[in-house]
């Protein structure tokens, strides 16, 4: 680490697995660890992360290098360039092909004792990364817990005789690869989370041998037309841990799958089954309700088959949901909303843009109960004009002061009625003026 410039001198201030951007840090600031501080120095402040603006213009800036994430990282040194006696501070290598990522990871110091205690590798998002570069190291990769390789030139050969070597492995993401076989990932037995999302090789038969990888607790198979009813029951049969799982645009399920998969998981608290109109129906997916009391997060964005009963079957069952999208369910009525908004209590974001028949009238009625709530689409929503915006706002602000919402829904009614006049009577005189026109130019 020696000679690197300032810009590439970068640790990792605070990390989750489903993030990849991290707090900066400032040329030659240490970090030392949580609760701790260097002899005759001060705790550092941890940092905020950034904006999701900053993040968002650095991933679309084709100038921004991408990064190489390893923790710990060989022959690791402190970010003020002197060595650290404490091992396991994250921190980045700027990396651009395979040789480098090879010579940074090579063990040529015989003091190295961090090589063979890798536990991370992130290198999500790198477009020329193959794993034949990983495979020298596979020998060294037994400490290895987490595992990403979104996005990049994976090849299934490679990919097995790394994982064969990993035998702690926890944490898999091979989303947005093109391989064509990771059966080599049901041998992972202490697995917890695989994401395989935009992944050809979630076929039918590996959906049902995932039922032997029985820690699993988080699950995405988003995009993939290997989840099919009969696969799901079979995986339903082993993974009966599960917390988290993503479903996201998978043309095969059906509501035997989903009804087997929730009956299992009673503990699920994420579940995204968004994108899958017609696939399964409004009558299973309300039974399936019952098993998920313990939900907070539901995506149910464009499923507009899920618009009768689902509404009250959420309202009655999941009292805990803290996030919930009926995004472009089109025939969601107004005592669905209310319903909702009354029984779920520590609901903080709700999502019904493209609900197009929806009024303003129950939001002005629960919203001064809906005390959690803190985000609310109602865009492309007809009804839900600036001044029924501003009036939702004034009625969440009023509380139980005796806001009259009836009152102030027939007034935003008469607003409308009065606008449409406006508009007819403009669109008329604009028609009759271009038959005036016309004849004008007939008679001529």
């Amino acid at each position: 680490m020696d000679g690197l410039p300032w810009h590439l001198q970068r640790s990792y201030l605070k990390s989750e697995w489903h993030r990849n951007t991290f707090s900066p840090v400032l040329p030659n600031v240490r970090q030392p660890p949580e609760g701790r501080t260097h002899q005759g120095e001060e705790k550092v402040k941890e940092l905020r992360p950034r904006s999701a603006g900053t993040r968002r213009d650095q991933a679309l800036d084709p100038s921004v290098r991408q990064v190489c994430r390893l923790l710990p990282l060989p022959r690791i040194q402190d970010i003020s360039g002197s060595s650290i006696a404490d091992q396991g501070v994250f921190q980045e290598v700027a990396l651009d092909n395979d040789a480098k990522l090879l010579e940074v990871l090579s063990k040529e110091d015989v003091n190295d004792i961090v090589a063979d205690s890798i536990q991370r590798i992130w290198l999500s998002d790198l477009p020329w990364l193959s794993t034949r570069s990983l495979v020298p190291m596979a020998g060294n990769l037994r400490e290895l817990q987490e595992l990403s390789l979104r996005g990049t030139r994976a090849d299934e050969k490679s990919l097995a005789e790394i994982l064969a070597g990993c035998g702690k492995l926890e944490r898999l993401d091979v989303s947005c690869c093109a391989l064509t076989e990771i059966s080599c990932v049901v041998q992972l037995k202490d697995l917890r989370e695989l994401r395989a999302a935009h992944c050809p090789a979630v076929t039918e038969e590996f959906v049902g041998s995932l039922c032997r990888l029985r820690r699993l607790e988080a699950v995405d198979l988003s995009y993939s037309t290997g989840v099919s009813d009969q696969a799901l029951v079979q995986m339903a049969a082993g993974c009966m841990r599960l917390t988290r799982l993503a479903l996201v645009r998978c043309p095969r399920l059906g509501d035997a799958g989903l009804l087997a998969i929730t009956q299992a998981n009673p503990g699920l608290v994420h579940l995204q089954l968004a994108l899958n109109p017609d696939q399964f129906s409004d009558d299973m997916t309300s039974q399936a309700m019952v098993n998920l009391k313990r939900l907070r997060v539901l995506d149910l964005t464009n499923c507009p088959q899920l618009s009768r009963q689902l509404p009250f079957a959420i309202a009655k069952q999941c009292e805990y949901l803290e996030d919930l999208s009926l995004a472009s369910c089109p025939m969601l009525r107004d005592d669905h909303v209310r319903r909702i908004l009354i029984c779920c209590k520590r609901l903080q974001r709700l999502d019904l843009s493209g609900c197009k028949i929806l009024s303003v009238t129950p939001f002005l009625e629960v919203v001064s109960h809906a005390h959690s709530l803190r985000r609310l689409n109602l865009s492309h929503i007809p009804a839900i004009t600036d001044q029924a915006v501003a009036a939702i706002y004034r009625a969440s602000m009023a509380g139980d002061s005796g806001f009259d919402a009836a009152a102030m829904a027939a007034n935003l009614r008469a607003a409308a009625a009065a606008e449409d006049e406006e508009e007819e009577e403009e669109g008329s005189e604009v028609i009759s003026f271009r038959m005036q026109c016309f004849a004008k130019a007939n008679s001529k």
